[in-house]
């Protein structure tokens, strides 16, 4: 024990001196409480790391708070049939026009075909050598765009920039590409002409200014920018500027202090007074917030993979789960421990320690504690950085100020609470009731202990039970049937761009000569089987355009996917009713009847389809639904088209392959396809690999959130396995005696493990009730999803119990086989 210290002696080097002694006294205790502790607040700071990022995007911008996007959401019966960021060009600079709320607007538009469009720039130098490169994210823009984001512009004029026709800024990445690393020490690049090649288009365009990349936390990634003024000067002059032109991501900035909700009410009035009736009535627009853009839209046509909000929520509760299991496992340890202390603290009470010396001593025990636990855990988070990225797939941003301030902050709250309770309620017993050890009989104290232990298998049990749900809904989405065939189909994307293709030839704006060159030639090397020419494929939505139905059929829309005769032949799509045929008619899928007012399918077949623009064919056929995106969204109705050789779009050529022999085949393909298309790469990926990648988020999501629940786990086993040894150590000659009385090696582990048992078993039935609520509600997300089964809530009851046993096993075994003696001698 120790005594008070003299009034000559340094108050502090006496606190130091005593927690020093009693953290090498107790090396079990003190290792697993700042293993413990470590190990929570790296957890902890690692998923908040990822939190912060999430939380982070778009918020670098200056005038973040005043930018918001248009969304449209087509609806018929009051009910919303299609939700999509894409609205008509000439709403922005109406708007700005009409309201002076609206005091900027920017327009996005990729080359017309959607997510997978590409583009071609070609610069050629003074000595006449060519530099040609290929780009996926260029946009066409507004003068706006530099105005209203805050990208950093590192060379040109930021309000001239994008204000002229045939203008073009490249990002800093791009300017490299074509350059060199060297770009910066070139004075003369601002003036300097570009080939910019297209779809459809070919322009000569000047160089007007070098932005930086986008940061990694913007919602979209740009390559270069051309002014949208030139895009007038093209392919697209005839329509561009009107109303049916719903193809652009529109921004808006309004003016400080502006109420979002009543401009919204202005936006639908603005489109009711100037656009198409049928718009109006069908279409209503909305704003969503820049910074919200990345969370919480999820809509068709984004412009990248987006986070979900539900996610950060989930991993920020899991952050504050862990960390309050590895304090709760120290409050729990020290006060367990108190038991073998009490006799100090009450001789310090009756040396003259006064109540404040002694919470000073414990939270200074703790200070201690925490400090070594704090350097631990920032050398765990070191270490887990490149583990962090390749997990995550976000990089390791570099601790913003709130970030670092919470890192600061989480050190003395640590200290805190975890030392706090132990001191208060240690010195807080009479000296008189500690030496004769009533404290060691506290039912009080042993109720908190037991209330502690409940608390962190409550948790465990439901983040067991969460982590199996996320698991299992992950892998029902990945092996659930699509209803379209998957193995060995082999897409190979079009080319990039024919314009270069028709201009090199001198030939007129058809391709088809091309694409049944290299189509028939692929047929040979795919084994005879089919090979489809279509503009979209399964997991891929940039080149599916809705068709607006007449009035008989309720104003809907349905999704139009061109594709040959062979597209179900590839893909394995099961007919229903008459004939896969585009080129003399449509053909559409089961949903598609239903919304036509056709129960049976038969009936389909050969009647007259006619759409919002007067366009008449016959039905040839109806295939069966099948998922052509992922579980999480709900099948739509679908009319296959056929291909329009003089209006191809990015397209695919999709073939099944034999993958035994994969080598030979890729390099017979790769020669056709550079045959037919010597000015492109030739680009290939397997749909299977392609259709999963809509899940990536998932499954990062998956990942993070099993892997924390592990570690979450790990700690209250930690503290489980301390409380064991605390348990042992009280119950030493008890043990004994039962011993010698004649009782067996399984009465004794029956003894020292059957109190744990209740209270995992109490902490199961307080969990179960709210765990069914919380994933049945996380699985309303998915439009298709698991059932909950009864041993989705009780196996992960019955493996706590396992890992409880497991963990008390050894020094309960190891009690139970000591020899009575030993325990009957013990003090």
């Amino acid at each position: 024990m120790y005594i008070v210290s003299s009034q000559s002696e340094p108050m502090l080097r006496n606190y130091l001196l005593i927690a020093f002694r009693n953290l090498l006294k107790n090396k079990a205790f003190s290792l697993i409480n700042i293993l413990g502790l470590a190990i929570g607040m790296a957890a902890c700071l690692l998923i908040l790391q990822y939190v912060n990022f999430e939380l982070s995007y778009d918020d670098f911008h200056e005038h973040a708070e005043d930018i918001y996007r248009v969304h449209a959401y087509n609806f018929k019966d009051n009910t919303i049939t299609r939700k999509t960021p894409l609205n008509p060009y000439p709403l922005g600079p109406g708007l700005q026009k009409d309201y002076p709320e609206v005091i900027n607007f920017t327009r996005l538009i990729l080359p017309w075909s959607g997510q997978e469009a590409s583009s071609t720039l070609v610069w050629r130098n003074m000595k006449g050598n060519t530099v040609k490169q290929n780009f996926k994210w260029g946009f066409y823009t507004d003068p706006g765009f530099l105005e209203m984001f805050s990208f950093s512009l590192l060379k040109g004029d930021r309000q001239a920039a994008l204000k002229s026709t045939h203008q073009i800024v490249l990002s800093e990445s791009t300017a490299r590409k074509l350059f060199g690393n060297n770009w910066q020490e070139k004075d003369d690049i601002i003036g300097q002409s570009l080939e910019y090649i297209n779809e459809y288009d070919r322009f000569t365009l000047v160089i007007s200014g070098i932005i930086a990349d986008a940061p990694a936390n913007a919602h979209f990634q740009y390559e270069f920018l051309t002014s949208m003024s030139t895009l007038s000067t093209g392919w697209a002059k005839d329509f561009i500027d009107t109303w049916d032109s719903n193809g652009v991501y529109t921004y808006l900035q309004l003016a400080p202090q502006t109420d979002a909700n009543n401009f919204t009410h202005k936006l639908n009035t603005f489109v009711a007074q100037h656009g198409p009736e049928n718009l109006h009535a069908h279409t209503e627009f909305s704003l969503l917030p820049l910074q919200d853009i990345y969370l919480y839209s999820h809509l068709e046509e984004e412009l990248k993979v987006n986070g979900n909000a539900k996610y950060v929520s989930f991993l920020s509760l899991v952050a504050i789960l862990i960390l309050s299991i590895a304090l709760v496992n120290y409050m729990n340890l020290t006060t367990a421990k108190a038991v073998s202390r009490g006799n100090e603290v009450g001789v310090r009470k009756v040396m003259g320690a006064k109540r404040a010396q002694i919470v000073r001593q414990f939270l200074f025990e703790s200070l201690l504690l925490n400090v070594l636990a704090f350097i631990l855990a920032m050398t765990f988070l070191q270490l887990a950085i490149p583990f962090y990225t390749h997990l995550t797939g976000k990089v390791w941003n570099a601790a913003p100020g709130h970030f670092r301030g919470f890192i600061l902050l989480l050190f003395p709250l640590s200290t805190l609470i975890s030392g706090l309770y132990p001191a208060l309620l240690l010195s807080g017993f009479h000296p008189v009731q500690m030496l004769k050890g009533r404290f060691v009989h506290s039912q009080s104290g042993m109720q908190l202990r037991k209330g502690m232990v409940v608390f962190q298998f409550w948790i465990s049990v439901m983040l067991i039970i969460f982590t199996f749900t996320v698991y299992h809904q992950l892998q029902y989405m990945r092996t659930y049937d699509p209803g379209f065939e998957q193995e060995g189909v082999l897409v190979v994307k079009g080319p990039a761009n024919r314009t270069e293709t028709w201009i090199e030839h001198d030939q007129q704006r058809n391709t088809s000569d091309h694409t049944d060159t290299f189509k028939d030639a692929a047929s040979q090397y795919a084994g005879g089987n089919a090979v489809s020419l279509s503009w979209s494929i399964p997991g891929e939505r940039g080149s599916i355009w809705p068709v607006g139905l007449v009035e008989a059929y309720g104003n809907s829309k349905i999704d139009v996917i061109n594709a040959d005769n062979d597209y179900a032949a590839v893909y394995g799509l099961e007919l229903m009713s008459g004939v896969f045929d585009t080129e003399n008619g449509y053909v559409i899928n089961e949903s598609a009847a239903e919304i036509l007012g056709y129960d049976d399918p038969t009936a389909a077949v050969g009647q007259v389809f006619r759409d919002d623009r007067n366009h008449e064919r016959n039905i040839r056929g109806v295939v069966k639904d099948y998922h052509h995106h992922s579980l999480q969204h709900q099948i739509r109705p679908l009319i296959f088209s056929e291909n329009d050789p003089t209006y191809q779009l990015d397209f695919y050529y999709s073939l099944k392959v034999n993958t035994g022999q994969l080598n030979t085949t890729m390099d017979q393909l790769e020669n056709a396809y550079k045959k037919a298309y010597p000015f492109d790469a030739f680009e290939y990926y397997f749909i299977d690999e392609y259709f999963d990648a809509q899940y990536r988020e998932d499954q990062r999501f998956g990942n993070l959130f099993s892997l924390f629940s592990g570690l979450c786990i790990f700690i209250a086993c930690l503290g489980l396995f301390g409380l064991s040894l605390q348990t042992i150590a009280e119950k030493t000659k008890e043990i004994g005696i039962r011993k010698v009385l004649g009782a067996s090696v399984s009465n004794i582990l029956s003894l020292l493990s059957r109190d744990f048992i209740k209270l995992v078993i109490i902490a199961s039935v307080l969990a179960l009730p709210l765990a069914y609520w919380v994933i049945q509600r996380w699985l309303q997300n998915y439009a298709f999803h698991i059932e909950i089964a009864w041993w989705l809530l009780l196996l992960p009851v019955l493996l706590l119990i396992i890992i409880t046993m497991l963990t008390i096993s050894f020094q309960t075994t190891r009690a139970a086989l000591a020899n009575p003696v030993d325990s009957l001698k013990y003090e």
